[in-house]
């Protein structure tokens, strides 16, 4: 889903994606593929090349006199906090940015940003993924050929969208757009730099040099973002601006923390092998992005951009699961099942299943339960249509952050097309109902259709690959219980109170006292939730911590 947060800051990648407090589609939740790159991107695995003569670097593979679970704790903690401090500034921001170009200009910013993120995660290729699957001398051996592949695709997805820019707005009805996709053409032609040094630091579970690029990210391009905002007159043309910035900060870091230079080289081999493997995974990434955005290429041509911002911001708040968890597995679930030798029921799948819905699922009820007092503290009455919106949506974000564990693991297992045929399937089926369901009762009927189809045709779906591909259903489903049922009493609990806390109306200030009532609710549900669980969160993390098995190199 276009997710916002980082307003002005886009990084070249999550697959995922999927954006998040303007909440704002952003340039940043490019994070679509869910295999490789940093926590945030403005496509899914970019990164950059080398050269055909395989040169060692001077980090070695992960696994090699570390142990990799700690390597990967390590690299959850780093992506966590980086998302923490993003997340946290960006809700500051989000609330000036939205009060200063309104629902109607989200509604553009959201079509045009939609846009250039599909268009650089297919010309990406899938090529990040591929350089991160394999061992750190296939890596070096691939990163030339890779870099020369992702640049030839990127700069003609750049002028491509420079040029076809107008006739693309006028089609999605929203000229007001025009403008917003020629500047993020040069963010397309960024992201080819970023494919080698991104996958090479995601190869070796580096989140803390991802985790300052990131920052420096959102800290330039938010900056120049609110400067443009306050400082001229060109509206809603600040966020690209700042997001094209920010971004190439943010790639310009990822050479320095990987230690290598541009370089391009050219393999046959490796040319037939990545776009054998990438090809699928660019298709699926696509599709995610698709998944994340059929909603709003529906509502607009259907319901107009009012209406579409409206939708936009309750779509982005309960992406949060997505943009601050999900950004965090994106990160390391493929490294981490890549290091790890299938197994019959293969357990690794199953506890990663199991953490990710402990913390991710009482995220997205608390969306869904204190919508009201999250809309009205985050935004103000202009944004009332999105509470019943969000209300819907809410789980819907922590479902997708389970598909980042289930994806990580398919594509670590080499069951790309697993992923391909699932988001195809889904895709068609989201499309169809939310263009009945947005047609029949609004944008109301539009968050129903998202929540159906990733219920009853997604999940199912991706399930089955998982089994088919070494992992159990049944034992994915136990693990999912213990959060599933701790949330029971604390839901019931936490709105007890805060609609009681709510009827009093304490400050007469509308904003304060659904901050009140958020914090009443919110503390509460943890209340009662944390205790229900923190024993199965500590066993979950420390079998994470666990030394692994290796497996044997993957060969091209």
């Amino acid at each position: 889903m276009v997710d916002g947060e980082n307003l002005g800051t886009v990084t070249p990648r999550r697959g995922q994606p999927d954006p998040d407090a303007l909440d704002l589609p952003s340039e940043s939740q490019f994070d679509v593929d869910a295999t490789a790159g940093a926590p945030r991107a403005a496509v899914p695995d970019l990164t950059d090349g080398t050269v055909s003569t395989p040169e060692r670097t001077t980090a070695g593979d992960p696994a090699e006199g570390e142990n990799l679970g700690a390597k990967v704790a390590s690299g959850a903690k780093w992506s966590m906090l980086g998302n923490i401090i993003t997340r946290a500034g960006s809700l500051v921001i989000g609330i000036v940015v939205a009060n200063m170009v309104g629902a109607e200009g989200i509604g553009v910013f959201a079509i045009a940003m939609t846009v250039g993120q599909m268009l650089l995660t297919f010309i990406d290729m899938g090529l990040g993924t591929d350089l991160v699957r394999g061992t750190e001398e296939e890596m070096e051996r691939k990163a030339p050929t890779i870099a020369t592949l992702g640049m030839t695709f990127c700069t003609a997805g750049a002028v491509a969208l420079f040029l076809g820019a107008g006739a693309i707005a006028n089609a999605l009805g929203t000229p007001g757009a025009t403008a917003l996709l020629k500047v993020y053409s040069l963010m397309v032609f960024i992201g080819g730099l970023a494919i080698v040094p991104q996958g090479v630091l995601t190869r070796r579970i580096d989140q803390k040099s991802l985790a300052f690029a990131i920052m420096a990210n959102f800290i330039v391009g938010n900056a120049l973002t609110l400067g443009l905002l306050f400082a001229t007159s060109i509206g809603v043309l600040a966020l690209p601006i700042g997001a094209v910035t920010g971004m190439a900060i943010e790639v310009a870091l990822f050479y320095v923390f990987a230690k290598r230079g541009l370089r391009f080289g050219w393999d046959r081999t490796v040319m037939r092998s990545a776009l054998g493997f990438g090809a699928p995974v660019a298709g699926s990434n696509v599709l995610q992005v698709l998944l994340g955005n059929v909603d709003k290429l529906v509502v607009a041509p259907i319901l107009g951009p009012m209406r579409l911002g409206h939708y936009t911001m309750a779509a982005n708040i309960s992406n949060w699961p997505v943009s601050v968890f999900g950004l965090v597995v994106r990160s390391v679930a493929m490294p981490a099942f890549a290091h790890t030798k299938p197994k019959d029921r293969d357990p690794v799948l199953t506890l990663g299943c199991q953490l990710t819905w402990l913390i991710a699922f009482p995220i997205g009820l608390m969306l869904a339960l204190f919508a009201h007092d999250v809309i009205l503290f985050v935004y103000n009455p202009e944004f009332e249509k999105s509470i019943p919106l969000l209300a819907i949506l809410g789980i819907y974000g922590a479902i997708r952050v389970m598909f980042d564990t289930l994806t990580g693991y398919l594509y670590a297992r080499g069951n790309s097309r697993a992923v391909l045929q699932a988001n195809v399937a889904w895709v068609i089926v989201l499309f169809a109902a939310t263009w009945v369901a947005a047609r029949t009762w609004g944008t109301e009927g539009a968050a129903l259709a998202q929540v159906f189809t990733v219920v009853v045709v997604a999940l199912p779906i991706f399930l089955w690959s998982a089994q088919k591909t070494g992992a159990s259903i049944v034992d994915i489903l136990k693990s999912l219980l213990p959060a599933t049922v701790a949330c029971i009493p604390a839901a019931v609990v936490s709105v007890l109170l805060s609609r009681w806390v709510d009827s009093f109306h304490f400050t007469g200030n509308l904003r304060l006292d659904s901050m009140i009532g958020l914090a009443v609710g919110g503390l509460s549900f943890l209340a009662i939730y944390i205790p229900l669980v923190h024993k199965k969160v500590r066993a979950s993390i420390a079998a994470m911590r666990a030394p692994v098995e290796e497996p044997e190199p993957v060969l091209p």
